[in-house]
């Protein structure tokens, strides 16, 4: 029997005897359990042995990296792209100090998992660039960010495809952080985006391409970007992953935002909510926004009401499930200079009203190509009201 307060420990009895686990220590503290072991027939012949199991806590100020070794290559590299000036404990029992150079490499005796524990100055984590390509897929888990100065984060961990589990950011390790360019990209068993994690990223600028193809990931915190109120790029922020639903105010605070191209494509979402860009006065571009994401099927008639500086629809909404397109969807877009493939290969869309475009009143900026494949391979549209181009006398092609 366990104790109370040690959910964060299991014993499992086998032939060989009693195998004990337990769970990582997240947090700066030790904790303790027991464990009582009994046997005997439960009456005249019964004995009991008490084990206490203890586990310290994190060391707060590390960086810390669970690194799974095969056979295969016993090297490893840590994702540090800048110079760093730090202590690293590998894990097997070697320590080196006093270590300055970008991507540090070592070499271990035997496969296995390995905890590695980074503490002093690093500046930058990025492991697009390690030197030997496919290395990335060592890493399974970050335990802690640490406080190592970090102000970059861009591509950390892209690329890394066998990366499970991030924390939360305890430790403002992100409070310097400016961009988060790339990081996470192709992480394809990232199993969840924990709450927390840039709540300290306040000088962060851009989240473009962060998260990008994580299709393990379902759900995203609807505080994930509240304290990011500097960021003025999320292009592609969730393209390729498997979130169904996205909070009104998820963006709400964001009132830089220039960019939010492709944020939802190739994605799992039905329908976003009608305000959901409606702070984000200052975008420019929705170019691909929720291009070939098959299962969207419903767009909310003010989604862009307040977007009136927007410049790119382009393949705003190609290949999705839509049947229908409300006609006040572009009003106000005055500003818009392309329409191009806004609704290719939306093969669902049966109808379109007569003031869809007129009503940006954008007749002075859309010229030339800015329609091209406009409705290309939408195969239940049999036809479009008169009048639908009216007063767009620049476009010279369809």
């Amino acid at each position: 029997t366990l104790s109370e307060n040690s959910d964060w420990l299991s014993a499992t009895k086998t032939e060989q005897g009693l195998t004990i686990t337990a769970e990582t220590n997240s947090s700066g503290s030790s904790r303790t359990a027991t464990i009582t072991v009994s046997a005997g027939d439960g009456k005249q012949n019964q004995t009991e042995q008490v084990v206490t199991v203890s586990q310290t806590g994190l060391d707060l100020d590390a960086f810390i990296l669970g690194i799974d070794i095969t056979s295969s290559s016993l090297k490893t590299y840590l994702p540090f792209d800048k110079a760093i000036d730090a202590t690293i404990d590998w894990g097997d029992g070697s320590i080196e100090e006093n270590v300055t150079s970008a991507y540090p490499s070592h070499t271990y005796t035997d496969p296995g998992y390995y905890i590695v524990s980074v503490k002093g100055s690093v500046t930058s984590l990025n492991s697009y660039d390690i030197p030997d390509y496919g290395l990335g897929n060592q890493f399974r888990e970050v335990y802690n960010w640490g406080r190592t100065g970090l102000t970059s984060m861009a591509r950390a961990f892209q690329n890394c495809r066998e990366l499970k589990r991030i924390p939360s950011d305890n430790t403002e390790a992100f409070a310097k952080v400016t961009t988060f360019h790339y990081a996470f990209t192709d992480c394809r068993v990232l199993e969840a985006v924990p709450d927390g994690l840039f709540d300290h990223a306040t000088e962060a600028e851009t989240f473009a391409y962060c998260f990008q193809n994580c299709n393990m990931v379902t759900e995203v915190p609807a505080d994930l970007l509240y304290n990011c109120t500097k960021i003025t790029s999320v292009g592609s922020l969730f393209s390729g992953t498997a979130i169904t639903q996205i909070d009104e105010d998820f963006f709400s605070r964001n009132t830089e935002l220039t960019d939010c191209s492709i944020i939802f494509s190739n994605g799992k979402l039905k329908t976003v909510p009608e305000k959901l860009f409606a702070n984000n006065k200052k975008v420019t571009t929705f170019n691909s926004l929720f291009a070939n994401s098959e299962s969207f099927e419903s767009v909310p008639a003010g989604l862009f009401a307040n977007n009136h500086k927007v410049t790119n629809f382009q393949s705003a909404f190609s290949k999705t499930a839509i049947q229908s397109v409300p006609a006040d969807l572009f009003a106000g877009c005055g500003k818009v200079t392309t329409f191009m493939s806004c609704f290719t290969g939306c093969s669902e869309l049966q109808s379109v009203p007569a003031e869809l475009f007129k009503s940006s009143g954008a007749f002075t900026t859309v010229t030339k190509t800015a329609f091209n494949n406009i409705f290309k391979d939408c195969t239940s549209l049999t036809e479009v009201p008169a009048g639908l181009f009216d007063g767009f006398t620049l476009v010279t092609a369809f």
